[in-house]
């Protein structure tokens, strides 16, 4: 596992922008970890929304086009708390909200992960 992890790592750092090196993350840790689903939300510091930036496994054109307020769904909530979520059945969670313009299945597993650097929650990792 810690050599997978050190293989995105390396390729991330290479990468020659934030699309691709989000387009790296999804793919590799969805398939490290042999999830459905990866996608990357990232703050909006104007809106304070958490933005779909980049996902393997939702509809791509819901990138840059779903916007979740802040608090907003399971996502919301590993944001706010600025720590992770880990649910076995997400649909009978009180903070789950389904959002249909992701294409997404009614996936039972959630793992949502902050991303934070230097203290300040930049977005959320979802598997």
């Amino acid at each position: 596992m810690l050599d997978s992890l050190r293989r995105i790592v390396h390729e991330v750092n290479a990468a020659h922008n934030l699309n691709e090196a989000l387009t790296l993350i999804v793919e590799r840790v969805k398939s490290t970890f042999k999830a459905d689903v990866c996608s990357v939300y990232l703050n909006d510091p104007e809106t304070g929304e958490h933005v779909l930036m980049a996902t393997d496994g939702l509809r791509p054109g819901a990138v840059g086009q779903v916007r979740l307020s802040p608090g907003r769904g399971l996502t919301g909530l590993a944001a706010s708390r600025s720590e992770p979520v880990n649910v076995d059945d997400a649909p009978s969670h009180p903070h789950f909200e389904f959002i249909a313009a992701t294409g997404e299945s009614p996936y039972h597993g959630f793992l949502g992960l902050p991303i934070i650097r230097r203290g300040k929650p930049l977005g959320v990792l979802v598997v």
